[in-house]
C-alpha cells in the first residue's frame, strides 16, 4: 500500500486562505490554472469557514476522473442555489434523497431509446420550423443570432414532448412568459453560485426579483399540469407528464406528489433544453469556424438523402450520419457545454491511491481540462473529428472524456440530447451554410447554466440550393454509437430458432426429428444442419428442443439426438427428457434413436457426460440404436469428425451421405437483394429487457491504467418476472462493438444505410434473419460472429467464389497439410474479414459471406449476488478481453465483455437467467463450504456469501465457509477486497489469496524488480490439512474457473481419485469454463 500524502494546495492569504483568488466570476478559469500547475492534476483550495465549510479540491487527471464516478464513494454535489431551484428535480437532488430513485425510475422510460425514436416527429417538426425561421424570418444582411433560435427551437421541443405543450417560442418577439421565467431564473441562479455569498446575501432587491420569478414560474408550471389532466390519458400516455400524473414508480407503484411533478416541469423546462441548446451553438461554431468539415458534413447528409431538403430522416439515417457525429464528440469534447462536475466524499477517501481525502470534501473535477489535456489528446487544441474515427478511437484514454458525466448520475436524457442535436443540425445544414461574421472572434458566455460561443449571436446564414445527388452507396460507415440504442420494435417475420412444432404426436413413420440440448447454440445449429440435410434426400425432418418431445414419446420415426453437457448437467432445455429417462418410465422398445455429442475435453470430469449418459437410458428403455454415439470436439475445427460420423448415419438410415464438399455449417441456398427501408430492429429470441443500474471498475486504482486490465462489476434490475436462485447464470445477448461491425461493412461492401433483403429455401433452416428488410448495420451488430477463424472446409468455397490470384492464395491455404493449416490459419484466428482483408479486400457475394459466418452466441455469466439480498436485482462480474489479434489484424475484441464494459446506468439489456446445474450453496447453513476461484472465477462465491449472511441474519447457524481466491498482485486484483473484509468481519466467510504477479520486497523496502508466483492450486495444497479435516464433516468443494488451467490444477492438488471419490458423494462441483475460445 502506497502511503498516504495530503494533496498539495497553492499558497493563500492568512484569514481568507485561497478566498479571494478563487471566488468570483472567473472561478473556473482560475481554477483551471492552479490544477494545470499540480501535480498528478490535483489541488486542495483552502477557504474561510463562511464560504465552505469542508475542503475544496479540483481535479482534472482522467485516471481521478474515473475514480470520482463512483457514486458509492463519490455522490453528486449540488450548490444551495442549483438544489433551491427545483428541490425534487432529478437534476437538481441529492443521490441519497429518497425521493430521487423513484423520480429517476419514473422519467427513464420517457427518455429511453425507443421513446425518443417514437418522439422523431416532433423534432422534425421542431427542426424544420427552426430551419424556415432562420432562412425566412432572419435579418435582410443574413446575420441570426443562433444562440437564441437554438435556445428557443430546444425549449418548444421539450415542452411538446414532455409536457405535451406548444408555446411557438421561435416567434415571439420576447418569447412567452414561462420562457423568459425559466431562462432568467437559471441566469439569475448561476450568477448567485458564482457570487461570494455575503456579497449575494446583500443583494436584497435581486434576490425578491429571483424569488418573485421562481413563484411565478412554478404557477405556470402548475397550469401545465392542469392543461395535461384536462387532456386525459386519451391524448397518450408515454409523454413525461403523463408518465408522472397516471403511472405509478415502476418498482412501488407509488404515485408521485404533486410538488415533485411540479419540480420535474421546471427540470426539463429550466435544464432539459440548456445543454443541448449549448452542445448545438457550439458545434455551428466549430462548423462555421472549419468550412471544409462543414462541407463533409453537407456532402454526406445530401449523400443519404438525394438531395432532398425536406424529407424526415428515419433513426437509421440519422445513425449513418457518421462525420456530424464526429462533429458532436469533438465539440464535446473540445468545448463541453459544462465544464466542471462536482462531486463530495462520502467517507474518508484517497484518489489515485496515495491522496488522502477527507470525509466531506467538495471535488471539482474540470473536464474541459481533462477533455484538452496533451497527456491523453494529441493536439489538445485542434478541433479534429477525426481522433473519433473507429481505428482511433482505441487510444482514448479511459477517464479523459466524459461529455455526460458517469455513473448513475450520468446525464439520463444523453440518447435525447444526441438524436435532437442529430436532427436538428443536419436539417438546418442541409439547406443552410454557416459562415462566422469577421468581425467576431471567439468568446464564450456562460450566464446560463452552460456556455456557448457569443459569435452565434452573429451568424451568417447562406440558403443552399437543392442538389440533385443520387445518395451514395458507399459512404462512410462509422456510427457514433458502439452499440444499438434501445430496440423499439418487434416483428412476427424473424423466424424464431425454436420456430418447430412442441408436440409429435402426429409425426409420421419415416419422418426425422433433430432434438437438441444446447445452452450456448452450437447443438441447436448441428441439429439444423442435420435436418437440412436429411430433408435435401428426400426424408421429412424437424427439429426440436429435446424437453419438447417428452409428451410424444416414443415417436414413429428415427430421433437423432444433439446434446452438450453443462458442467456435467444437461442443458436447461434437455433436463426434463433425461430426469423423464432416468425414472424408468418411458418404454421405447419400438423407437429408433442415435446420439451425437459436443464437448471440450478441457471440462475433464464432465466431457461427453450428457451425451453418454442419454446413449445408456435410451439403451435401458429399449430403443434401438441408429448408429454409435458420435463425439466432436469444440475446442478445434471438427468439420471431419462431423462429416465421419454423418457418413455412418444416413446410409443407416437408407439414404446417400451429401457430397463431401459441403461445408458444416453452412446456410440452405440464400439469396439477398438490396432493400428501401428497415423493418427488423429488435432481438427478442428468448431474452427480455433488463436496466443497467450501475457499473464500476473492480481493478484497484491505477492498475487498469497501468496493467491494461479492466474488470468490471455490472448490477441490473432484471425483466419483471425473471427471478434466479444463487449460483445460477445470467445469459447475456451482446452486440459487436461498432469498430468490428464498420470494418465487416467495409470488407463486404457495403456503404451507409445500407439495407437488404434474405430469402432462403429453408428459412428455417438457417439463423439469419429471412423475409424481413434489415439494417445491414443492426444485422453485423446483433447476429453475426466475425470473430470465428476459417476451417479447412471453408476455403474450398471461398476459393470459389474468387478468381485469379485471390483464389489460387486460397486453395494454396486449404491444401496445406493440418499442422501447418493450424499455424498459419487456426492458431491465428485467421477470421473470413482477415483471409478478405489480406487478400486485398475481393468482392465476393454476400450470400457466399452469410454461408462461411457463424451466429452470434450468448453469452453466459456467474451471477454474483443473491436473491436473497435483493430478488430482482442481479450482477454479474466480467473481465473486460481485449489485446492485440492473434491474427495480426488490430485489436482482438472479446464481444460481450466489450459490450457489456460500455453500458451505462439506465441502458437496456437484453437478457434471460439459467441454471448452474445444481453448482448452489447446501440449503443447509451448517454445511461447510470451500469455494476455490481466481479472477472472476470468484464471481459466485460472492453470491455463496450473501447468501450466507442473509441465513445467519435471520438466525441460521453457519458452517465455516473458506475462500481461497487467486489473482495478480495484491494491490491490484483482489476483487471486492472490502466486501470480503467485511464478511470476515462477522464471520461469515474466511478468505485466503494466491498472488502470481506478486513483487518481491527486499531487505531496504523496495521492490526488487522479480515477482513472486503462487496459484490458487498452490493455495489448495498449503492448506490441504483443513481442507481434509473440512471433508471429513461434509464440506462441499466448489471450484470456478477455467478448466484446463486452474480447475484442472486443484484437481491435481487434491488427486484425481479423491475427486473422483468426493465428486460421486456429491462433495464436489465444478463451474468451469474453455478459455481456448472464450470470446467473452
Amino acid at each position: 500500500m502506497s502511503e498516504i500524502i495530503e494533496i498539495p494546495s497553492p499558497r493563500g492569504l492568512p484569514i481568507f486562505g485561497n478566498g479571494l483568488q478563487f471566488l468570483g466570476s472567473n472561478a473556473i478559469e482560475r481554477f483551471r490554472a492552479v490544477v494545470r500547475a499540480s501535480p498528478d492534476g490535483l489541488a486542495r483550495l483552502h477557504f474561510p469557514k463562511s464560504v465552505a465549510p469542508v475542503p475544496v479540491i479540483v481535479c482534472s487527471s482522467a485516471e481521478a476522473s474515473r475514480e470520482l464516478f463512483d457514486d458509492d464513494r463519490f455522490p453528486k454535489f449540488l450548490a444551495p442555489a442549483v438544489a433551491n431551484l427545483t428541490p425534487t428535480g432529478i437534476f437538481t437532488m441529492f443521490t441519497h434523497d429518497p425521493v430521487w430513485a423513484p423520480t429517476h425510475r419514473h422519467i427513464l422510460p420517457s427518455l429511453s431509446g425507443a421513446q425518443v425514436i417514437r418522439d422523431l416527429p416532433v423534432l422534425h417538426s421542431v427542426a424544420r420550423e427552426l430551419t424556415d425561421f432562420v432562412l425566412g424570418q432572419g435579418p435582410r444582411d443574413g446575420r441570426v443570432n443562433m444562440e437564441d433560435a437554438l435556445t428557443r427551437a430546444a425549449f418548444d421541443a421539450i415542452c411538446q414532448i414532455a409536457l405535451r405543450t406548444s408555446y411557438g417560442a421561435l416567434y415571439r418577439q420576447s418569447g412567452p412568459e414561462f420562457f423568459d421565467l425559466v431562462r432568467k431564473g437559471l441566469d439569475e441562479t448561476m450568477a448567485e453560485v458564482r457570487e461570494l455569498p455575503l456579497v449575494w446575501k446583500m443583494q436584497i432587491p435581486r434576490r425578491r426579483r429571483q424569488a418573485d420569478r421562481l413563484a411565478r414560474a412554478r404557477k405556470e408550471a402548475d397550469a401545465i399540469i392542469e392543461h395535461r389532466r384536462r387532456l386525459g390519458p386519451e391524448a397518450g400516455t408515454d409523454d413525461l407528464l403523463a408518465r408522472l400524473l397516471w403511472q405509478g414508480d415502476p418498482e412501488t407503484g407509488q404515485p408521485m406528489s404533486e410538488d415533485t411533478i411540479r419540480d420535474q416541469v421546471l427540470s426539463f423546462a429550466v435544464l432539459g433544453q440548456d445543454t443541448t441548446k449549448s452542445l448545438m451553438t457550439w458545434a455551428l461554431y466549430h462548423l462555421s469556424a472549419h468550412p471544409d468539415i462543414q462541407r463533409q458534413v453537407q456532402d454526406e447528409i445530401d449523400s443519404i438523402t438525394g438531395g432532398d431538403q425536406t424529407r424526415p430522416l428515419s433513426a437509421t439515417e440519422l445513425a449513418h450520419l457518421q462525420v456530424l457525429d464526429r462533429v458532436l464528440s469533438e465539440t464535446l469534447r473540445i468545448t463541453q457545454p459544462i465544464p466542471s462536475v462536482v462531486r463530495y466524499a462520502a467517507a474518508e477517501d484517497t484518489l489515485l491511491g496515495k491522496y488522502r481525502v477527507p470525509q466531506g470534501s467538495i471535488i471539482v473535477m474540470l473536464r474541459d481540462v481533462t477533455h484538452r489535456d496533451p497527456v491523453s489528446w494529441p493536439n489538445p487544441e485542434q478541433f479534429d473529428p477525426d481522433r473519433w474515427l473507429p481505428d482511433r478511437i482505441d487510444t482514448i484514454v479511459p477517464g479523459s472524456y466524459s461529455p455526460f458525466g458517469g455513473g448513475i448520475r450520468a446525464c439520463i436524457g444523453q440518447g435525447f440530447a444526441h438524436m435532437e442535436a442529430l436532427t436538428f443540425l443536419s436539417t438546418l445544414l442541409r439547406s443552410a451554410t454557416f459562415e462566422l461574421d469577421g468581425e467576431y472572434s471567439l468568446d464564450v458566455s456562460s450566464v446560463h447554466f452552460s456556455s456557448s460561443p457569443a459569435a452565434l449571436k452573429h451568424l451568417r446564414v447562406v440558403r443552399r440550393e437543392p442538389s440533385r445527388v443520387v445518395p451514395v452507396a458507399n459512404a462512410a460507415s462509422a456510427s457514433g454509437c458502439p452499440y444499438p440504442s434501445t430496440p423499439v420494435a418487434t416483428t412476427d417475420a424473424m423466424p424464431s430458432a425454436d420456430d418447430v412444432p412442441d408436440s409429435f404426436s402426429a409425426a409420421t413413420e419415416g419422418s426425422l426429428t433433430g432434438a437438441y440440448g444446447s445452452e450456448g447454440g452450437t447443438c441447436h445449429q448441428i441439429a439444423r444442419r442435420l435436418a437440412r440435410e436429411a430433408t435435401s434426400m428426400g426424408l421429412n425432418a424437424a427439429i426440436t428442443p429435446l424437453d419438447s418431445i417428452v409428451d410424444a414419446l416414443p415417436l414413429a420415426g428415427p430421433l437423432v439426438i444433439v446434446s452438450s453437457s453443462y458442467n456435467g448437467a444437461p442443458p436447461s432445455n434437455a433436463r426434463k427428457f433425461v430426469a423423464h429417462l432416468k425414472s424408468g418410465a418411458a418404454d421405447l422398445s419400438s423407437m429408433q434413436a442415435t446420439v451425437l455429442g459436443l464437448g471440450d475435453p478441457a471440462w475433464h470430469l464432465t466431457y461427453q457426460a450428457v451425451p453418454t449418459e442419454i446413449e445408456r437410458l435410451l439403451h435401458e428403455a429399449g430403443c434401438t440404436p441408429i448408429a454409435d454415439r458420435g463425439a466432436l470436439d469444440v475446442s478445434q475445427d471438427f468439420s471431419d469428425e462431423y462429416g465421419a460420423w454423418t457418413a455412418s448415419l444416413w446410409p443407416a438410415l437408407g439414404l446417400s451421405a451429401p457430397a463431401d464438399g459441403e461445408r458444416l455449417g453452412s446456410q440452405p441456398a440464400l439469396s439477398v437483394t438490396r432493400a428501401h427501408h428497415a423493418a427488423l430492429d429488435t432481438v427478442d429470441d428468448g431474452v427480455s429487457n433488463g436496466y443497467v443500474t450501475s457499473i464500476r471498475e473492480l481493478q484497484r486504482p491505477g492498475a487498469a491504467s497501468t496493467s491494461g486490465r479492466s474488470t468490471r462489476h455490472i448490477e441490473m434490475t432484471l425483466p419483471e418476472g425473471m427471478g434466479y436462485e444463487t449460483g445460477d447464470h445470467l445469459i447475456v445477448h451482446a452486440y459487436n462493438h461498432r469498430v468490428v461491425v464498420d470494418r465487416a461493412l467495409d470488407v463486404l461492401g457495403l456503404g451507409a444505410g445500407a439495407m437488404i433483403e434474405i430469402t432462403a429455401e429453408d428459412a428455417a433452416g438457417t439463423w439469419l434473419p429471412t423475409g424481413v428488410p434489415v439494417d445491414a448495420r443492426f444485422l453485423f451488430e446483433g447476429f453475426i460472429d466475425f470473430g470465428q477463424p476459417m476451417s479447412a472446409r471453408q476455403l474450398p468455397v471461398l476459393a470459389q467464389a474468387l478468381t485469379g490470384a485471390e483464389a489460387d492464395a486460397v486453395n494454396a491455404l486449404a491444401a496445406l497439410l493440418p499442422e501447418d493449416f493450424d499455424a498459419q490459419v487456426f492458431d491465428r484466428r485467421l477470421t473470413l474479414l482477415d483471409l478478405l482483408t489480406e487478400l486485398g479486400k475481393p468482392t465476393i457475394a454476400l450470400e457466399v459471406a452469410f454461408s462461411l459466418l457463424s451466429p452470434l452466441k450468448r453469452r453466459r455469466y456467474s451471477i454474483s449476488s443473491s436473491p436473497l439480498d435483493d430478488p430482482g436485482v442481479a450482477s454479474i462480474t466480467v473481465g473486460v478481453v481485449r489485446g492485440p489479434a492473434l491474427s495480426g489484424h488490430g485489436t482482438f475484441r472479446g464481444v460481450a465483455s466489450t459490450y457489456l464494459a460500455g453500458l451505462e446506468a439506465g441502458q437496456v439489456v437484453k437478457v434471460s437467467v439459467a441454471s448452474s446445474g445444481g453448482f448452489q450453496p447446501p440449503d443447509d447453513a451448517s454445511v461447510p463450504i470451500i469455494m476455490v476461484g481466481a479472477g472472476t472465477g470468484i464471481a459466485p462465491f460472492r453470491g455463496f456469501a450473501q447468501h450466507r449472511a442473509a441465513q445467519h441474519a435471520q438466525g441460521h447457524a453457519l458452517g465455516e465457509a473458506l475462500l481461497l481466491a487467486g489473482c495478480r498482485r495484491s494491490d491490484e486484483d483482489r476483487l471486492y477486497l472490502d466486501e470480503w473484509e467485511a464478511l470476515e468481519g462477522n464471520g461469515v466467510i474466511e478468505v485466503e489469496w494466491a498472488f502470481s504477479r506478486e513483487p518481491v520486497i527486499g531487505t531496504d523496502g523496495n521492490p526488487t524488480g522479480e515477482t513472486s508466483r503462487a496459484y490458487v492450486q498452490d493455495l489448495v495444497t498449503a492448506r490441504r490439512a483443513r481442507i481434509d479435516e473440512l471433508l471429513s464433516r461434509g464440506a462441499i468443494i466448489y471450484v470456478c474457473g477455467d478448466a484446463s488451467g486452474m480447475a484442472a490444477g486443484v484437481r491435481a492438488s487434491l488427486g484425481a481419485d479423491v475427486v473422483d471419490d468426493l465428486r460421486s458423494r456429491g462433495q464436489y462441483m465444478e463451474d468451469v469454463w474453455s478459455s481456448t475460445f472464450a470470446h467473452a
